[in-house]
């Protein structure tokens, strides 16, 4: 078992970890809506030609958006691949940040159980306190 130092120390590892991971999702989450942006613009661009197109055609009515999504990735592959990236970078420090949570949880439940150890007064082998505590 652990120290209540050694807790405490992980502790503070843990929260300084928590501070940058907090950071780095606001970045993230930025280049995520910057992507994103452009990526509706390239699709929304797309989408029109696809519609002036099926006019000319003398088709009604808009085209089915994987149309639209498969024609923008093949027209403008980095706005996409820029958009997908930055989904997965968010998603990560997301999963990073509920992971180190949880940490930081089961180390506050170890430090709270060292301290009701502490305060109960565990018998400890060869101690001087080998009986209950007089009350």
């Amino acid at each position: 078992m652990s120290t209540p130092l050694e807790v405490m120390e992980a502790l503070d590892a843990d929260a300084a970890r928590l501070d940058e991971l907090e950071k780095h999702i606001g970045t993230a989450t930025t280049l995520l809506d910057e992507a994103e942006e452009r990526w509706l613009e390239v699709t929304d661009k797309v989408a029109e030609a696809l519609k002036d197109e099926m006019r000319e055609e003398g088709r009604k009515g808009d085209p089915a958006q994987h149309w639209v999504e498969t024609q923008a990735r093949r027209e403008n592959r980095e706005a996409y691949t820029n958009y997908r990236r930055a989904e997965r970078a968010v998603k990560r420090i997301k999963e990073q940040l509920r992971a180190k949570q949880a940490a930081m949880s089961g180390r506050q439940s170890e430090l709270a159980a060292l301290r009701d150890e502490l305060r109960a007064g565990v018998y400890q082998p060869g101690s001087r306190h080998s009986g209950p505590r007089a009350a």
